[in-house]
């Protein structure tokens, strides 16, 4: 029996229900495109919340990797992956460090297989605090901040420990100090992030909405984002494989846009320039001079929107 009979079996056998049954084939379906060529058994040797190839953008050039264990992501590279058509490729963005990188130094790595997350910026404190986490969750600290993931109740192998997420379904509420950002390692589930000023990492499975952000580094393979994002100097990078992206900047921005959709429609308001339709397009231009900050949006499968005010 596979992964996917599996599944489906303790569906009808009743140990989960419809939703948690298609959270977890929508994982495994995500795992299963990310896996290497000749990749070994257990997933090309790394388990889900490993920065290994399973965490989705650690072997591609151009996305920052999830990071899991808590340690800061990989600099200022910010190469681009010239075989994929749905990334935006400026020519000069490598010589801008990324802007989660100088906006904040401490950050909160959210570890988990599986769960809904609500994170909020509360300035009278320096620590994160968990208004609501459920069973088996666990602060820790870490190098450049604090690390959140499951604790695991004994189960051997990574989809026991997946199954074991979902059914148990995290429900998190998060208080992070001013100035802490929040770096995502999740498998499935739905996050809402109320003026965190930088987010990054991967999702693969689930809706993101980001509000009052200043940084943003992120990856989602299947769901819908939706970021309001007042740009800080650097390079800022949103990429989705299948799903509708929106973003919202101040008409006081001082940002160049440079965007790419392969299916899909790209719209976008002045200044911004929107080419093509329904089999791709780009969005292309400037909001000020364009020089403090740079924006990449990639769409594979998806509508992309940029408004802007």
């Amino acid at each position: 029996m596979n992964e996917s009979d599996r599944i489906r079996a303790l569906r009808a056998q009743g140990k989960i229900d419809d939703d948690q049954a298609a959270r977890l084939l929508e994982a495994l379906g995500e795992l299963d495109s990310i896996d290497p060529p000749g990749a070994g058994a257990g997933r090309g040797g790394h388990e889900p919340g490993s920065d290994g190839p399973s965490g989705a953008a650690s072997e591609r050039p151009g996305v920052a990797a999830a990071a899991p264990s808590g340690t800061a992501d990989g600099g200022a590279e910010t190469r681009t992956d010239a075989s994929r058509p749905d990334r935006a490729r400026p020519d000069d963005a490598g010589i801008l460090p990324r802007a989660t990188d100088a906006t904040v130094t401490r950050w909160v790595v959210i570890d988990l297989l599986a769960g809904d997350v609500d994170v909020r910026v509360d300035p009278e404190i320096d620590r994160p605090e968990l208004a609501e986490a459920g069973e088996g969750v666990a602060l820790e600290e870490a190098d450049d901040g604090w690390r959140i993931r499951q604790v695991g109740r004994g189960a051997d192998g990574w989809l026991d420990r997946l199954i074991d997420g979902v059914t148990r379904h995290v429900r998190l509420r998060l208080a992070v100090p001013s100035g802490c950002g929040v770096r995502l390692a999740m498998k499935a589930g739905d996050v809402d992030l109320h003026d965190v000023p930088a987010v990054a990492g991967t999702l693969l499975a689930g809706d993101v909405e980001v509000r009052g952000a200043r940084a943003v580094d992120l990856e989602v393979r299947a769901g819908d984002v939706d970021v309001e994002l007042d740009p800080a100097p650097g390079l800022h990078r949103l990429f989705l494989t299948v799903g509708d992206a929106d973003l919202r900047l101040p008409t006081n921005s001082d940002v160049a846009v440079h965007a790419r959709v392969s299916i899909g429609d790209a719209r976008a308001d002045p200044p911004l320039r929107a080419d093509g339709g329904g089999i791709g397009g780009t969005i292309e231009g400037t909001i000020g001079s364009g020089e403090g900050a740079r924006v990449e949006i990639g769409v594979k499968t998806g509508d992309l929107s940029v408004k802007v005010g």
